[in-house]
């Protein structure tokens, strides 16, 4: 699986990853300028990398583990991560500049795919309740 744009405009598609691994999850950044991803590898060990929209250069990664981002803070200090596998998640938000500032929301079953409102103030997410 790998990650594509499409310009809208002109309906055409055009490829953004080639690595021989599993891309997906693509998430922008709010500028614009940075593509957010979920990548890995058979064993589907996900980890977040970022990369430049423009697909010049290589992909840093954000974070390692069950990772997948889902939402970034408007001035791009926080992001979202959705943390885990079908079976147990949680939310992760992490400063950008400091991995040890964390905030985690796990309190019932399985949370999923969590988005800041644009001022920063809300989290949406998903959640699988366990009964």
């Amino acid at each position: 699986m790998d990650i594509w744009t499409f310009d809208v405009a002109r309906n055409t598609a055009a490829r953004f990853t080639f690595e021989p691994t599993l891309e997906a999850s693509p998430v922008w950044s709010p500028d614009g300028k940075k593509i957010l991803y979920a990548s890995g590898n058979d064993n589907i060990s996900m980890g977040a990398a970022e990369r430049s929209a423009s697909g010049v250069g290589q992909a840093a990664v954000l974070a390692t583990g069950q990772m997948v981002p889902t939402s970034l803070s408007r001035d791009g200090r926080w992001l979202v991560f959705t943390e885990g596998d079908a079976s147990r998640g949680a939310i992760v938000i992490r400063a950008r500049a400091d991995a040890k500032k964390v905030i985690r929301i796990q309190d019932r079953g399985v949370q999923r795919d969590g988005s800041l409102s644009p001022d920063g103030r809300w989290l949406l997410y998903a959640s699988l309740s366990a009964a």
